[in-house]
């Protein structure tokens, strides 16, 4: 996150700019300056001015009640504590307004409990509030309420920001994929340099008040990771808001938005014309009945005939509703809202109608939300022919802000969306992604009848239904732990450890875990010069890149515990091996084998530079039968026992993108836990040929001429320096050691 001390510098500067030198202004004409720009929501630009305002009046807590609230809508969140609860538990009394905001802020970092406890606190505080504010204080207690059983569920979805190369400090929304290269992305974004520059609500320019419009960008995947975003063509950027809205199905055709602000528009069409010369001044307008001009927003196609959007046309349910419109017979057919199974007094937006036809995904702000805008889901059921009651889809993907334009690819094992949360944020919206275990079979499989609203016709046209009346035409899918004991014995200190084991995310920190946990911080913090490594793996979901990046998040989760607890991050180095390596099988005769599952689902611990010190560690080893052992253990413990090479792909700071971990054998990640990169890695072997033929063959067949050979001793990455110390017992070293000479 882009830290507190830049953010101010920033919103001095524009102040600098637009009025001059700060240090010269009365706090007076200072004091109007900031609460113009804090009127109008330009919190990071007002934040500058009362942050010099609490320099000469220390005392107005007012000026404090301002910066805690500006610090919040710029996700300072520390910032905005610090200010909110001086006015909540100072001396001058409570200021009820501050209480509103501790109640939001915990409301964002999940802490429902402390969120219910600010909000009930500010209603008793706070005299004469009308109706529809008590209301939405009601309905974000009732969020907290729900949120408190939505993150009790197991987790079985990774969730991540996209970073600061596709996210900037200002709105980034509006997510799609290309539908014929899932290695570019599509989306909106409001930020610095979008054409047309400052404007005002009217679109006029406005230098000092003024906003960025929305603009459209495309970024793509290069070296595992999202390049950096460029703009779509000239004229379709404009001084006006430019919101990509979806594209046709075989991705010629694309549908976008555009007007003097995010209402009042209208939608437009573009055939990607190769060359720019040749782009229509003035693109034709989408002919249907939708009318952005009155609310018709957030549509999707699902095929090109079949169009479902959200609207707040009369005759709704109240707010958003979703709608859905046919092309038959040459024209559109009249909106037909999709009733109120799904619809409600509340907004539903975002509609995304998975591959099946049958599983609807939309956002809403109704009670059952975390807060703001949750997405969830809803099923067709063919038998009954109606829909199912409504989920929650749950954290991660939910949180406390507004998570909006949730769609599943086509793989049906990952999905982006936007959200507005604080934690971890860029700024304003930004674009994630969901990475899931499995396979959303929803979104891989082709039903019959193709629409839930075809199944009545086509179920009176059978004279013998089939029981079970949802029919998919084609598919492309595919004991416990000992404690361990501490004891001193001639001045020796001795400790005894076990594998971590774990049956599930939430897992992770359970009491065993824990308490093994809170020994080695005794162990880290009493000897600071020693270094551990903890490697995690896992049993086989449906991707092994996938096992790669969750088991990964596991044993970092088991780093931020023990960093917690005083031990230095730069002293904890973190493996995963995902599936690649089990020790016992996963299947026996055909059948999943439960207790080889288990074993595989676990992060052994190393422990380094022990040398002289007084101390006699024991890492117990998982004990595997003759019968239920795998070969893949076997071989990774024989080839890291001593000297081995792997070959470095990438050093980025997400999960690789495309398919190359899939497509090579031996992959890991490693990370130090004191830098942010991910080290990805192929290949494993004895010797430095055989790595150097990987890395050639990467470079001839992948492109990727910036790969190197990292050696190994004892299954930990050694450095160059190092590597010529161990020349004298590892004799294939010198091979090594010539290439990094031939490097430079």
């Amino acid at each position: 996150m882009t830290s507190f001390f830049f953010r101010l510098t920033v919103s001095l500067f524009f102040l600098f700019l637009t009025n001059g030198s700060l240090l010269a202004q009365k706090p007076k004409d200072l004091r109007r300056e900031a609460d113009a720009y804090f009127e109008r929501g330009l919190y990071a630009r007002a934040l500058g001015g009362y942050t010099l305002l609490q320099r000469t009046q220390p005392k107005d807590n007012e000026v404090k009640l301002r910066i805690g609230i500006c610090s919040f809508h710029t996700n300072e969140l520390e910032q905005a504590r610090k200010f909110l609860s001086y006015l909540v538990e100072g001396e001058q009394g409570t200021m009820p307004e501050a209480c509103l905001y501790l109640g939001k802020l915990a409301h964002q970092q999940l802490q429902f409990h402390d969120a219910i406890k600010y909000y009930k606190q500010y209603l008793r505080l706070q005299n004469g509030l009308k109706e529809n504010q008590l209301r939405l204080l009601a309905d974000d207690i009732k969020r907290c309420a729900a949120g408190q059983l939505l993150l009790g569920k197991e987790k079985t979805t990774l969730v991540e920001n996209l970073g600061d190369k596709i996210n900037g400090d200002g709105d980034d929304f509006a997510p799609l994929l290309s539908p014929n290269n899932d290695e570019k992305l599509y989306f909106s974004s409001v930020r610095s340099g979008n054409v047309g520059g400052l404007r005002d609500a009217k679109g006029l320019k406005e230098e000092v008040f003024g906003s960025f419009a929305t603009d459209m960008y495309v970024a793509k995947i290069m070296g595992g990771e999202w390049t950096n975003p460029t703009p779509l063509q000239a004229l379709l950027n404009t001084p006006r808001h430019d919101v990509l809205l979806d594209f046709n199905e075989k991705g010629t055709v694309m549908y976008y938005y555009k007007g003097f602000d995010l209402l009042q528009g209208e939608i437009f069409i573009d055939t990607f014309r190769a060359n720019s010369d040749d782009q229509l001044v003035f693109a034709p307008s989408f002919k249907s009945p939708l009318v952005a001009a009155e609310g018709d927003r957030f549509l999707q196609f699902f095929n090109d005939s079949t169009l479902l959007f959200s609207s707040q046309r009369a005759g709704g349910f109240g707010g958003f509703d979703l709608y859905m419109t046919q092309f038959r017979n040459d024209a559109w057919s009249t909106p037909k809202n999709l009733g109120a199974r799904i619809n409600t007094a509340y907004d539903e937006v975002c509609p995304f109608l998975a591959a099946d036809g049958r599983k609807l995904y939309f956002s809403a702000n109704t009670p059952q939300s975390m807060g703001g805008f949750d997405v969830f889901s809803i099923k067709f059921d063919d038998a009954k022919q109606d829909w199912t009651t409504t989920t929650n889809i749950g954290f991660p993907v939910n949180s406390a802000g507004d998570d909006l334009y949730f769609r599943l690819a086509k793989d049906g094992l990952k999905a982006f969306f936007s959200s507005t949360r604080k934690e971890g944020s860029q700024g304003g919206s930004d674009i994630y992604a969901a990475y899931f275990k499995s396979i959303q079979e929803e979104q891989v499989v082709v039903s019959e009848p193709l629409l839930f609203n075809e199944v009545s016709d086509f179920f009176a046209q059978q004279s013998e239904p089939s029981e079970d009346k949802t029919l998919y035409a084609a598919s492309n899918t595919s004991a416990a732990t000992p404690a361990a004991t501490e004891e001193s014995e001639n001045k020796t200190i001795f400790y005894e450890f076990n594998p971590f084991y774990y049956a599930n995310e939430d897992d992770i920190l359970g009491a065993a875990n824990v308490r093994q946990l809170n020994k080695l911080s005794r162990l880290l913090n009493d000897f600071p010069q020693l270094k551990i490594q903890l490697t995690a793996h896992t049993d086989p979901s449906d991707r092994a890149d996938y096992d790669l990046f969750f088991s990964l998040q596991k044993a970092e989760k088991m780093a931020d515990y023990l960093v917690k607890s005083g031990v230095s991050a730069s002293a904890i180095l973190l493996k995963s091996c995902g599936s690649n390596y089990p020790i016992a099988k996963n299947i026996v005769d055909g059948n999943l084998f439960p207790a080889g599952q288990k074993m595989n689902r676990r992060l052994d611990l190393l422990v380094q530079n022990i040398g002289n010190l007084p101390l006699r560690i024991n890492i117990a080893t998982p004990e595997v039968s003759t019968f239920g052992a795998a070969d893949e253990g076997t071989r990774y413990r024989n080839v890291t026992k001593d000297l081995s090479y792997k070959v470095q792909v990438a050093a980025i700071k997400q999960m690789y993108k495309g398919d190359l971990l899939s497509r090579y054998s031996d992959a890991s990640i490693e990370k130090n836990g004191a830098v942010e990169s991910y080290l990805y890695t192929l290949g494993l072997s004895k010797t430095f040929a055989a790595a150097e033929q990987l890395r050639k063959e990467l470079a001839q067949k992948e492109g990727i001429t910036d790969a190197f050979v990292v050696p190994y001793v004892g299954g930990v990455r050694i450095t160059a320096e190092e590597s010529k110390q161990y020349q004298t017992a590892y004799a294939d070293l010198s091979n090594y050691v010539k290439y990094l000479k031939n490097r430079k």
